[in-house]
């Protein structure tokens, strides 16, 4: 049998870590220091994970109403995680295109340059 009040308490101890790794990851990316991000994204994965298999045992509509605030708040950090990591994608992806770009014009000879096929 599973004991309730060892699994919340495991449960508050991962959403604790997740919103700390969250908010320094988060703080990071806002900063474009990317020293840390495989770190971070190793310890979201595992808080993610473990918090995963406590839900197993955990419903939602048996979840405490101490703990939904933490909750609430590891998704709200999620989000912002989540769009932050969507900018730096596609800031890259438009550095990618550019450069890509710039390597195709060096690398043309001109014979078939959009002027001459018009």
């Amino acid at each position: 049998m599973i004991d309730r009040d060892k699994t919340i308490g495991v449960a508050r101890v991962a959403l604790k870590r997740l919103v700390r790794t969250l908010d320094a990851e988060n703080k990071a990316l806002v900063a474009l220091d990317a020293r840390h991000i495989g770190e971070f994204s190793a310890a979201k994965t595992e808080s993610l994970l473990e918090l995963h298999h406590i839900g197993i045992s955990i419903s939602a509509q048996t979840l405490p109403d101490d703990l939904r605030p933490l909750v609430d708040l590891a998704r709200q950090k999620l989000d912002l995680n989540q769009w932050l990591l969507l900018m730096h994608l596609e800031a890259a992806r438009a550095i990618t295109a550019t450069i890509m770009h710039a390597i195709c014009d060096s690398e043309s000879d001109g014979t078939y340059s959009r002027s001459i096929l018009r």
